[in-house]
């Protein structure tokens, strides 16, 4: 009974984990994407100029 707890724990513990690391690869997925567009924006501001 104690080591189902403790597996249901560990369990909880993993998923919060998991989700905070899924909270952080979209930030940085967001921030690349906007890195991205700014450049692009940049090149077609300069193109036709």
């Amino acid at each position: 009974m104690a080591e189902e707890e403790q597996q249901a724990k560990q369990l909880v513990y993993w998923r919060q984990k998991v989700k905070r690391i899924e909270i952080l690869s979209i930030c940085c997925f967001l921030l690349l994407l906007l890195i991205l567009g700014i450049q692009i924006y940049m090149q077609l501001g300069l193109s036709s100029i």
